[in-house]
């Protein structure tokens, strides 16, 4: 009759019982993949502490003109002064001895200026026409509170730089973190 006869053999139920008990790594988790995987979270924590501890500027475009530099001021360099009015909004963290980007509105030439002074408190459009007898574009383009800023220019005017020329200024008001600016990047980036 029938003799009892295992289906497998034993050597492969050995190599099945060997294969069971070896641990077999998915590709994803093999050592090296492990190790860049926690390398580069690594250098994404990184590089999102020093976004976070670099400071970018926050520049603000401000209107002035040019006047003759009183004697009541500093001694003067080139005989003339920037009278610039920059907006109150957001508050401008201003002091005296920054440096600021100043460009002729007509002819578009470029050269720089030092804070000498800043005068207390915000000065309403009205009150800056009157004050300073504004007219022309320079009284419409202030259109908000500014705060009034005395700009001594450096020794290299170009020389067709007169006095009553109107200015525009690209003044430093603050910084903020570069993270925070993140959100305004990934906005223009994804066009939203």
């Amino acid at each position: 009759m029938f003799s009892r006869q295992h289906l497998f053999r034993s050597q492969a139920l050995e190599h099945y019982a060997k294969s069971r008990e070896k641990t077999i790594l998915p590709r994803v988790v093999t050592p090296p993949v492990f190790l860049c995987g926690w390398l580069l979270l690594g250098l994404l924590l990184l590089a999102t502490t020093l976004a976070w501890q670099t400071q970018a500027p926050i520049y603000a475009v401000a209107a002035g003109k040019l006047l003759k530099n009183p004697a009541v001021n500093q001694q003067p360099v080139s005989g003339l002064e920037a009278l610039i009015f920059v907006p109150a909004m957001p508050a401008p963290l201003l002091h005296v001895g920054d440096a600021i980007a100043l460009q002729v509105v007509l002819t578009g030439e470029s050269f720089t200026g030092t804070i000498v002074t800043i005068e207390p408190g915000v000065i309403t459009p009205d009150k800056a026409r009157q004050r300073y007898a504004l007219s022309g574009d320079l009284a419409l383009v202030i259109t908000h509170p500014s705060v009034v800023v005395h700009v001594a220019l450096g020794p290299t005017l170009p020389a067709d730089v007169t006095d009553g020329l109107s200015v525009s200024a690209q003044v430093q008001v603050g910084s903020q973190s570069v993270l925070s600016l993140l959100p305004t990047l990934l906005r223009g980036f994804l066009g939203g």
